[in-house]
């Protein structure tokens, strides 16, 4: 079988602390012969020369750099997308500008892609680190090696599978049949994830592959107070509320895979259920956290009624009404973030 082009997609932003490191770790790879695209988001920082320091001095001939340097900030979105539409590959790995990719990711990605046709996501484990990489704990014991998919009937929209865009590579067709993720949407984890499942199966490693850096700027694995201020538990709101906006891009997908026939109608329905499911288990969280007034909890409220989640929506009541509990939810919050 034939090797796969790969597209390495570093996606960075106020990165000049991490970007040596990080660009380092893919120009040390095993894999031969791959592209790197360098999509920096208008960094007002000194990223970019930090980028070009060690791009003069890598010595790797058999690795083809293209380089977007924004104009101006664009968002984690349309950066990804801009990416995206640059690679040339058949497979996207993606690499944040503060993250390490170990040497021998491309390839352990490469070999799980080739197990099967139907694999059109590959994500694996990750070992956390602080800013000057020391390592924060043991990696999570998340699921075994595992492939996922919706054939199992779940009600999650993302099969119960572990979640972690940092570590992910995707087949081209999932940007380029789908199109561009909409602006708007949380991140391309979430869209992508879906994307996938629509069109076959994810495959998890459960090695450790990536050293997932946590500080203060990083959008998903930031540095917290255990939510004990309120700008940290702002945050948090924010978070829970780009989550119940996925809907749009969920809808748009799913029509795509059932027009390209990837679905049938019976297995759209399905995944539109899903969907709706997700953004509204999330929306009720972040009227139920965020303590929303309670004509919007109530609204919220009456769109879970058809999901007959009666325990849940009783269990959400009681946060709602109660200070106290709703401080066990920021507790079990911290220690989630913690321990994932």
């Amino acid at each position: 079988m034939p090797s796969p082009r790969i597209s390495v997609l570093l996606i960075t932003y106020k990165h000049a602390k991490f970007i040596e490191e990080a660009l380092r770790s893919i120009l040390v790879q095993d894999y031969a012969g791959f592209e790197l695209i360098i999509a920096d988001d208008a960094s007002p920082d000194s990223t970019r020369e930090v980028i070009e320091t060690v791009l003069r001095q890598s010595s790797r001939s058999d690795v083809t750099v293209r380089k977007i340097y924004q104009t101006q900030n664009l968002g984690l979105v349309r950066n990804v997308n801009a990416a995206m539409q640059a690679a040339s590959g058949d497979i996207f790995v993606m690499a944040g500008g503060d993250d390490i990719s170990l040497p021998s990711r491309i390839t352990k990605i490469v070999e799980a892609f080739q197990l099967s046709p139907e694999i059109q996501l590959v994500c694996t484990n990750y070992q956390k680190i602080d800013e000057r990489g020391n390592h924060l704990g043991s990696p999570p014991k998340r699921h075994r090696t595992k492939v996922f998919s919706y054939a199992a009937g779940t009600r999650d929209i993302y099969a119960n599978s572990p979640i972690c865009g940092a570590t992910a590579a995707y087949r081209r067709n999932l940007f380029h049949e789908f199109g561009p993720m909409q602006p708007g949407t949380h991140g391309e984890d979430n869209c992508f994830w879906v994307r996938a499942l629509l069109t076959g199966k994810i495959y998890y490693n459960e090695s450790p592959l990536i050293l997932w850096r946590q500080h203060q700027d990083n959008l998903s694995n930031s540095v917290d107070d255990n939510f004990e201020t309120p700008e940290s538990r702002a945050r948090l709101i924010k978070w829970m509320k780009a989550h119940s906006q996925m809907t749009p891009q969920w809808e748009r997908d799913i029509s795509h895979a059932l027009n390209s026939q990837y679905i049938t109608k019976s297995e759209a329905r399905q995944a539109l259920r899903r969907a709706h499911y997700d953004a509204i288990k999330w929306e009720m969280q972040y009227c139920t956290i965020g303590v929303r007034p309670w004509a919007e909890w109530l609204k919220s409220a009456y769109k879970l009624l058809p999901y007959f989640q009666f325990d849940r929506l009783f269990r959400y009541f009681k946060e709602r009404i109660s200070a106290r509990r709703r401080e066990r939810i920021w507790q079990w919050w911290a220690n989630h973030r913690r321990n994932r």
